[in-house]
């Protein structure tokens, strides 16, 4: 192996270090400079591109595969970049792999919301971060379809219930009409069918 700490391959072990002279893995990448975190910055330790003039959809994946059993089967899951816009902005992927079939499990999108996929295009999972919802059910970036919403708007604050094959839509609202009051709201009619009050009337 060479001495050159900046590359250096270990040919007993069959292992690469970058960084170090004494790799502790197949590949081990070591940086001993100081670099506070910034959300802000470049981030620079490992970097993953894809570069092209393609349109949506364009990503680029880090894969972990395992094939054990005598070689007969393999486990996969990955993480990925999906740039979805002509734009400067990506979504973060996480897909596993289930009896065979590759699916997306969870997305955190570019603007801070995050699903949780049952396997098809149905999200188990939502939140809305940027009106600070939380979505369970089957569901999708315009609401739920069927299922539970936990919302929060400007005072007020409640549970929404949403059973789409009944044609059923209700919340149950705190500050319904004011502070301190309770409510139960039909969002198909737009109207409270029960409202409790600070007074308990």
């Amino acid at each position: 192996g060479s001495t050159n700490e900046a590359f250096y391959w270990d040919a007993s072990a069959g292992s690469l270090g970058i960084g170090t002279d004494s790799p502790d893995s197949v590949l081990h990448i070591k940086d001993d400079t100081s670099t506070v975190y910034d959300a802000t910055a470049l981030q620079q330790d490992l970097i993953i591109e894809r570069k092209n003039t393609s349109g949506n959809g364009q990503s680029a994946h880090l894969r972990f595969a395992v094939t054990g059993h005598e070689g007969q089967t393999t486990g996969e899951a990955s993480i990925g970049a999906v740039q979805t816009a002509n734009a400067s902005s990506a979504d973060l992927v996480f897909n596993t792999r289930n009896v065979g079939t590759r699916a997306e499990r969870m997305k955190i999108k570019s603007d801070g919301d995050i699903s949780f996929r049952d396997g098809s295009a149905n999200e188990a999972l939502y939140w809305d971060a940027s009106e600070a919802n939380l979505l369970l059910g089957l569901t999708t970036d315009a609401g739920v379809t069927d299922g539970l919403t936990i919302h929060k708007n400007t005072g007020t604050a409640g549970i929404n219930l949403n059973a789409n094959i009944y044609g059923a839509d209700y919340s149950i609202v705190a500050g319904a009409t004011g502070a301190d009051a309770f409510g139960i709201y039909d969002n198909d009619a737009s109207a409270y069918r029960m409202v409790i009050n600070s007074s308990g009337n």
